[in-house]
């Protein structure tokens, strides 16, 4: 069975890593409560992640990445940047949005971008049972990060429609500096970004939900959406 489950999470994988274009809407549930969120691309440079405020309506994405080519614009709370990389901002965007605005990135993009988040091979014994929804659930581990990540994908459309990732942080105060300072010695724009004063210690588990609607790969959309004058 390992064979059958590796070629399905790999034909899945496959759909999103050569999509011509993706578009979804969404909503995510975790320790900082719900919001919705809208994604867009067109390969290859093209993307946009918009997501409201924590317990916000849904339709008023307050928050906003945009990528287009080179240009990136970036706002979060009504703060604007345009100078930061796509790297820095996708990891300020996946901060913020508790890892949702980079989980779907690092699918579409992996070449670019998998240092962020990238799916390891199914494991725990996993078989391709569908659920009364038609759907497969797969466990996943994301390299290089102590995440677990498990994926309900539809049998057969190959569309991820749920993905729930469980992720403990253990550092010390010290650590935890050391993480900031390695952070902004790389990236000196990540400075405005990070909460003032000295981080503190950190021992938590945490689990974020993520459902994902309407998702169409392949579709027309206009590219005047990645506006980063106006996105």
């Amino acid at each position: 069975m390992t064979q059958e489950v590796d070629e399905f999470f790999n034909r899945f994988l496959d759909q999103y890593s050569t999509c011509t274009s993706y578009r979804d809407l969404g909503k995510a549930s975790g320790e900082r409560g719900v919001f919705h969120f809208r994604t867009l691309f067109v390969r290859p440079d093209k993307f946009k992640f918009e997501w409201t405020l924590a317990d916000g309506a849904e339709g008023e994405y307050l928050n906003v990445l945009c990528v287009n080519g080179e240009d990136v614009y970036y706002r979060r709370h009504g703060k604007v940047d345009v100078e930061l990389p796509f790297d820095v901002a996708l990891g300020g965007a996946g901060g913020a949005s508790q890892g949702v605005a980079d989980f779907v990135p690092c699918l579409l993009m992996p070449d670019l971008i998998s240092s962020v988040i990238k799916l390891g091979a199914p494991y725990g014994s996993p078989d391709l049972s569908i659920n009364q929804s038609g759907l497969i659930q797969l466990i996943s581990n994301a390299a290089s990060t102590q995440r677990q990540v498990k994926l309900w994908i539809d049998a057969d459309t190959l569309v991820l429609r749920k993905a729930v990732i469980e992720y403990s942080l253990q550092f010390t105060a010290a650590q935890a500096q050391q993480q900031v300072n390695s952070l902004v010695q790389i990236h000196p724009e990540m400075q405005e970004l990070l909460p003032k004063g000295n981080p503190p210690a950190i021992d938590k588990v945490a689990t974020v939900e993520i459902e994902w609607e309407n998702v169409s790969f392949d579709s027309s959309i206009s590219l005047n959406e990645f506006s980063c004058e106006n996105p």
